[in-house]
C-alpha cells in the first residue's frame, strides 16, 4: 500500500488526512505483525518527531473503535493492534509466546471450521464482525 491508499481509507471512514494517521496505518502495514501502541508511537515519532505520543494513543483507540484496526491480546496485559482484515487482502492467525509476548502470523486454509460455517451452524447467531484465533506457546528464545 502507498500513501494514497491510506488516504483513501481515511476518507472512506470519514477521517481527515493527517501525517500522523497516515503514518500509523503505514506502521501497521509495514510491520506485518501486531504492534503495541508504544511500538506504533516509536515508529511514527521516528518518521516525524513532532507527533505527540498521546495523539498516537487517541488515534489508535479511535481506529480500533471504528473497525480499522483489530486488537490482539498477547496475554501480557498489553494489547497489540493490526490492520483489520477488511483493509488487507489476507486472513491470518497468530502464534504467541506466553513468556515474552512475541507474536508472529501464520496462515491456514479455512475448512469446516471457518467463521462463516460456525455461524451457519449456530441457532442463535446470524452474522459475525470479526474473529480471532491465537495459539499460545513458547518461542525458541524462551524455551532455552
Amino acid at each position: 500500500m502507498d500513501t494514497s491508499q491510506f488516504e483513501d481509507i481515511l476518507h472512506r471512514y470519514g477521517y481527515k488526512r493527517t501525517k500522523a494517521r497516515v503514518r500509523i496505518l503505514n506502521a501497521l502495514y509495514t510491520a506485518r505483525k501486531p504492534l503495541s501502541i508504544s511500538e506504533i508511537a516509536t515508529y511514527v515519532q521516528n518518521k516525524n518527531a513532532s507527533v505527540n505520543t498521546s495523539t498516537v494513543y487517541r488515534t489508535v483507540n479511535q481506529f480500533y473503535k471504528d473497525g480499522l484496526l483489530k486488537q490482539i491480546s498477547s496475554g501480557t496485559g498489553t494489547p497489540s493492534y493490526e490492520l483489520s482484515e477488511s483493509l488487507t487482502s489476507y486472513e491470518h492467525h497468530h502464534l504467541i509466546c506466553t513468556k515474552c509476548g512475541y507474536m508472529e502470523d501464520f496462515f491456514c486454509e479455512p475448512r469446516d471450521t471457518s467463521p462463516q460455517t460456525i455461524m451457519e451452524q449456530s441457532p442463535n447467531f446470524v452474522t459475525y464482525n470479526t474473529h480471532s484465533f491465537e495459539i499460545f506457546g513458547l518461542c525458541s528464545k524462551c524455551k532455552e
